[in-house]
């Protein structure tokens, strides 16, 4: 039905627009105006002239038959527009306020004169846009200059309206509006610098170098090549034709805060009191000026971070007896970024811009991973980013222009084992879930990602009874990752319970003594770096047309459409063996026969030419209607479709030789010494191997793969209440569908058979039991499938999963009040529901084993249950008011609901049980209620700034301010609700068995409370 509506739309759409287009620079705003004499008549050969600091030189119009004055592409910032004509007096209009992505919109009377008269007026500019439906916000320069948050753009872009995080504003991934993690688009002056691997940002968002971020949060133009995620542009700063600087120095260190949770609150086993700056230091340097005043000016930044912290671990043996002790967390930053921007005819403007930054953690898992000894972490050895980018504008005439875009990214990012860990096995406990011995894998990735794009705009005046601006444009994006993976040790130990027998004491299939029986897995990673290299690249073809016409500057009408054609590739691999000899005889005695192929041998992979083609059609359309006619009182309504876009990692996992994977096998210790060596014995689990022949694993991909997609609408009424302040009222809905995951599939058979209702011939063996209660928890009830020793072996594959849907619906309210009369306000307040039975979050939205992969993962999850993002009640205030003297105070105040958490078990079947039913002895994990059950505590803050500038002379100034984070001293602890664990029953269909609780149920495993102070220092000129 959707493809059917999206060829109808695309019908309609080529019979109304039959123009060629393009697009305005994505880093700028609008200007528009009417020219008008006193009775309202347009005034068709005025003179226009646009002036501001933000521009180089000014810019010309000259009225046609409407009357109506244009000015694309603006830079933020304040303008003067001037307008005269003979017979007239000359009007100026001073302090008109341009931001990104936004158009303002007036009316010039000019009056008749028989002298020559000017009269300058003060602009009241207008708050609300009424051409553009789309949902977007504004946080300009006022905010990110004086709104306490750590200084890095992503804490600030959190405080937005419609984002949430999975714990607090300091986590790494965010949702928007109900969607994944991963679909937020990253834009730094038009440009994409979002990761095509991990969808974070690859350039770190510099606060020095930010004029103002565009953060559009629905109703996406088809210029966008957005998800329904966020769309967040960034606007760097220019130079100006004087020259400007400025020097500031941040810092703290741990005699400047205060952690208001003591070790007698959280307990001496689990989590360490919330984790402080031992030190930072964040010092940053600008310049700018004019290299040829009027033509070209540049405006250049570099900075240097240095920031240190103590760890959550807490000092605990291992299972060796060996003490594993506390260890700090430290990062080193470097970046600059410089920016040229030149007019070299009055037809002809461009812009470049080059920014790096190198970053060293010696210890790269987050300081609050508590679990992790310092031997099984990773050095990230200097994260190295590069980015360089180039437009140039051509300009035909008044009513028609071209811009050529250019961009190239590059990323390496080295992750080493840690020095104590270099040769050591990794070991996993699976009940504790703490890691020693060892990481995973030494890992080096590069990304890439190389962009152009030809855009091209047009306006037409009185054409079809609208004034009409019509755009269309072109793109070419490559996306590459390439991927590589060593270890001189590459096995892994998955111990319980501190025991290194998974399954406890039992008879050997080889010798029929009683051994301790175990569960490891061997990575296929090589023993040399260049052993195993992985490459994929993902190729974008993309298409646009849009159409935003304007009847009686009362009713905009959008209509857009986006065509993108992707192709995905993986590059040929030669691997190298494994690190581990034991890996290299297991696999050559117990795999090499059956396939023919040793995977953790020598193994050559072919390259795979477009293993994944995927077309996706957007339609967009958009309404805004100014019901009061002067721009007061708006009604805005929008409808989008939105087809995931191909990113790489939607395919590197489907190489047979993904760098990460592993093959899990069943041990033996026939020498009882606790230790994995040749002289035990080892059972393969049943993976499919054929996984490694290429005439198979070509079908890990269903052909008939289609995109997912997100259906969006959007309807608001947007209220200017006086100058400067606009309160906003937006009713999203959102429901996507089409989900792709990994399924377990049969080649022989041709046949999915993750779902109970699909013909899987009993290859799902159902078990019934009662999970005792513990403490206030009652007494469960529970089914649980396990697969059959009948079933086919585990092949896993890439498909459209039609039992998988994310639904979303919210209120939004915003209030935004401009830095003006000595105080500005940014708040909103987001009432939503986010449901469906897949996550949102970076692990749960990823499409391979784990989600819906078993008839379990549907047992309490439906279409209905809340999701892990869902977070009904979201509240922020951003706000500053300037005192006398120079003096000025901010906050910021959050306030988040908590988010669902739901009771969940791993169950084991019996072994006597599961020999008589032909059950494959593995454990399932089960979750024991529905979503609606519990909820973590909600989430509130403030923090506060203040500070105060002295003139010292001509321009120069010396700024200081002070931020205290946590002013009102919250304090927030996650006591660990969930019982989980697992649970041994000794028959079916009975509450008798051996129930092992989890060891972080009722403890500190998260906890947030301490009163840090920084402080600033700057001189500006």
């Amino acid at each position: 039905m959707r493809k059917i509506c999206n060829i109808i739309f695309l019908i309609i759409y080529i019979a109304i627009v039959l123009s060629i287009p393009a697009q305005a620079s994505k880093e700028s705003g609008t200007l528009k105006a009417k020219i008008i004499d006193a009775e309202g008549f347009p005034l068709p050969g005025a003179f226009v002239y646009l002036s501001s600091k933000s521009l180089i030189g000014f810019h010309t119009y000259i009225t046609t038959d409407t009357g109506l004055v244009r000015f694309k592409s603006l830079p933020p910032g304040h303008y003067t527009i001037m307008v005269e004509m003979p017979g007239f007096k000359t009007v100026s209009i001073e302090d008109i306020i341009i931001s990104v992505g936004k158009t303002v919109n007036f009316t010039i009377t000019l009056e008749m004169s028989t002298v020559e008269e000017e009269i300058t007026k003060k602009a009241i500019s207008p708050t609300l846009d009424i051409e553009s439906a789309k949902n977007s916000s504004t946080i300009d320069n006022n905010i990110i200059r004086h709104i306490p948050f750590p200084r890095d753009l992503s804490f600030l872009i959190k405080g937005g309206p419609g984002i949430v995080t999975r714990s607090d504003l300091y986590s790494e991934y965010f949702s928007t509006h109900g969607a994944s993690v991963r679909t937020n688009s990253f834009f730094q002056d038009g440009f994409n610098i979002t990761d095509p691997v991990d969808g974070t940002p690859v350039i770190p968002l510099d606060i020095d170098v930010t004029e103002e971020i565009e953060l559009e949060t629905g109703a996406h133009p088809a210029e966008n090549t957005a998800d329904d995620g966020g769309y967040i542009n960034i606007v760097t700063r220019i130079g100006s034709n004087s020259y400007s600087g400025e020097a500031l120095v941040y810092f703290t260190d741990k005699g400047l805060s205060q952690s208001l949770i003591g070790n007698d609150e959280i307990g001496d086993r689990y989590t360490s009191i919330p984790n402080i700056d031992k030190r930072l230091i964040d010092s940053s340097f600008l310049l700018s000026g004019p290299i040829l005043k009027d033509i070209i000016w540049f405006f250049g930044n570099i900075g240097f971070t240095h920031q240190s912290q103590e760890t959550s671990f807490v000092p605990w043996s291992d299972p060796m007896g060996i003490t594993q002790e506390n260890f700090d967390w430290n990062n080193r930053t470097w970046q600059g970024f410089l920016k040229l921007n030149g007019t070299f005819t009055p037809k002809i403007r461009a812009s470049a811009s080059f920014s790096f930054s190198n970053r060293y953690q010696g210890t790269n898992e987050s300081p609050a991973a508590f679990k992790i000894a310092e031997e099984a972490t990773r050095v990230l050895d200097h994260d190295k980013n590069l980015m360089a980018t180039g437009i140039m504008r051509y300009t035909f005439n008044q009513n028609s222009f071209v811009d050529i875009k250019a961009g190239y990214l590059h990323r390496k990012i080295p992750l080493y084992l840690n020095e104590n860990g270099l040769e050591n096995p990794q070991y996993i406990d699976t009940l504790t879930e703490y890691q020693w011995g060892s990481a995973s894998l030494n890992e080096h990735s590069e990304h890439k990602r190389f962009q152009v794009g030809v855009h091209f705009t047009h306006f037409q005046d009185s054409f079809i009874w609208g004034n009409h601006e019509f755009k269309a444009g072109a793109e070419y994006e490559f996306n590459f990752s390439e991927f590589a993976t060593w270890k001189y040790d590459n096995l892994l130990v998955e111990y319980f319970n501190s025991s290194p027998y998974y399954y406890g004491i039992t008879n050997s299939p080889e010798t029929g003594n009683n051994v301790g029986k175990g569960r490891i897995r061997f990575y296929l990673a090589s023993l040399l770096p260049e052993g195993l290299i992985a490459s994929d690249d993902i190729r974008r073809l993309g298409a646009y047309i849009e159409n935003s016409a304007t009847f009686g500057r009362r009713l905009t009408l959008y209509l857009g459409l986006r065509f993108d054609r992707s192709y995905a590739r993986q590059l040929s691999i030669n691997k190298s063996a494994s690190g581990n000899t034991l890996s290299q005889t297991i696999g050559e005695e117990m795999i090499e026969p059956d396939i023919g192929i040793n995977p953790f041998g020598d193994y050559y992979v072919p390259e795979w030419n477009n293993l994944l083609i995927w077309n996706s059609l957007s339609p967009r359309a958009g309404l805004t209607l100014d019901i009061s006619g002067n721009g007061k009182t708006l009604i805005k309504a929008s409808y989008a479709s939105y087809p995931e876009y191909l990113r790489i990692y939607h395919t590197n996992q489907l190489n047979p030789i993904f760098p990460l994977n592993s093959h899990r096998f069943f041990w033996y210790d026939e020498n009882m010494d606790g230790l994995v060596d040749i002289d035990d014995t080892f059972e393969l689990y049943p993976d499919d191997y054929r996984i490694y022949d290429r005439s198979v694993y070509i079908n890990r991909i269903d052909p008939d793969l289609s995109p997912p997609a997100v259906n969006e609408l959007i309807i608001g009424i947007h209220q200017e209440l006086f100058k400067d302040f606009s309160l906003r009222i937006n009713y999203i809905r959102k429901k996507k569908d089409n989900i792709m995951k990994t399924v377990p599939y049969s080649y022989d058979d041709d046949k999915e058979w993750y779902w109970l209702e699909d013909d899987t011939e009993g290859w799902w063996v159902p078990f019934s039991t009662t999970i005792p209660g513990v403490d206030e928890y009652p007494n469960t009830n529970v089914t649980v499938y396990f697969p059959s020793i009948y079933a086919p072996d585990r092949f896993d594959r890439l498909t459209n999963v039609p039992q998988l849907v994310q639904q979303y619906s919210a209120w939004e309210f915003i209030l935004n009040k401009r830095m003006s009369h000595n105080w500005q306000l940014f708040a909103s307040l987001v009432y939503s529901k986010a449901r469906g039975n897949t996550g949102l979050g970076f692990a749960s939205s990823s499409v391979y084993p784990g989600i819906a992969f078993s008839p379990n993962y549907f047992t309490n999850r439906t279409k209905d249950s809340l999701l892990d993002f869902d977070r009904p009640f979201v509240l922020k205030v951003l706000g500053t008011y300037r005192f006398p003297l120079g003096i000025s105070a901010s906050l910021f105040y959050s306030y988040m609901s908590g988010t669902p958490w739901i009771r969940s078990v791993t169950i084991v079947p019996p072994s006597e049980w599961a020999a008589e039913n032909n059950v494959f002895p593995e454990e399932a994990l089960i979750l024991l209620e529905d979503s609606e059950t519990n909820r973590f505590d909600p989430i509130h803050n403030v923090d506060f700034r203040i500070e105060k500038d002295f003139n010292i002379g001509g321009s120069a100034k010396l700024g200081a301010f002070i931020d205290i984070y946590n002013l009102l001293g919250t304090k927030y602890q996650i006591l660990a609700p969930n019982d989980g664990g697992y649970w041994f029953p000794d028959k079916e269909d009975s509450a008798e068995g051996t129930r092992l609780l989890s060891p972080d149920y009722q403890n500190t495993i998260y906890c947030q409370g301490a009163r840090i102070f920084k402080f600033c220092i700057r001189f500006s000129f």
